[in-house]
């Protein structure tokens, strides 16, 4: 990407085509406030079945600042700006395109029962266009599912080799609804808007996916 956001810097690279480059994006300003709230509930049997429930609401509240991916909950708003030198223009962002507070709401439910060698589960969760939890830590591949603005969908199968160690068997399916999922940063967009050409993203666009995996737990 040098070649379009570091045009100079690109040209001097090109003069040393073995060496390791790395930059980085230093954040330079506060975009805004997030709030949480939530409440979950669960419940086990005497059979060991298992269900729990959980809802919660983000609140997004922009300061009016913006980088270059956008502001909280907002898009950037982009200026013309003369290089120093007066050889280049370049689009710099200098604000947020507003201010509104912004609220999203995610619902997260799910089933556990015995089975032969361990348990079996079922799990979904829903969030909402600005849905935005502070779950981001979580090692899922295609990042964390609790963070989806659509609907996932999660089976498992918890195989319990002793009381120290177990295998773990899932499928989790990502029906998306809007951009950004696990980031506040910039306008929440349909992802079939997207799709279709009628707006836009800076970020890559996933529409649905799916993930297949066996993880090995161990406690010592």
């Amino acid at each position: 990407y040098a070649a379009l956001f570091a045009p100079t810097l690109y040209a001097d690279m090109q003069k040393f085509p073995t060496f390791n480059f790395n930059t980085r994006y230093t954040p330079s300003s506060v975009i805004g406030d997030i709030n949480l709230v939530g409440l979950n509930i669960a419940h086990t049997t005497e059979s060991e079945v298992t269900v729990f429930a959980s809802a919660a609401m983000t609140q997004l509240v922009p300061s009016g600042n913006a980088g270059m991916f956008g502001g909280l909950g907002t898009d950037a708003v982009f200026e013309a700006v003369l290089s120093a030198d007066g050889s280049e223009i370049y689009m710099l962002p200098v604000r947020a395109e507003n201010t509104d507070t912004q609220e999203g709401y995610g619902v997260y439910v799910g089933l556990q029962v015995p089975a032969p060698m361990g348990k079996f589960g079922v799990e979904y969760n829903y969030g909402s266009q600005y849905w935005s939890p502070f779950t981001q830590a979580q090692d899922d591949a295609l990042g964390s599912k609790l963070a989806t603005r659509g609907h996932v969908g999660e089976a498992y199968y918890v195989f319990e080799m002793n009381k120290n160690a177990f295998i773990k068997l899932s499928g989790i399916y990502y029906d998306y609804e809007y951009t950004g999922s696990g980031s506040p940063v910039g306008e929440p967009k349909k992802i079939e808007d997207v799709q279709n050409g009628t707006e836009f993203s800076l970020m890559p666009v996933v529409d649905s996916a799916w993930d297949a995996n066996v993880s090995f737990t161990f406690s010592f």
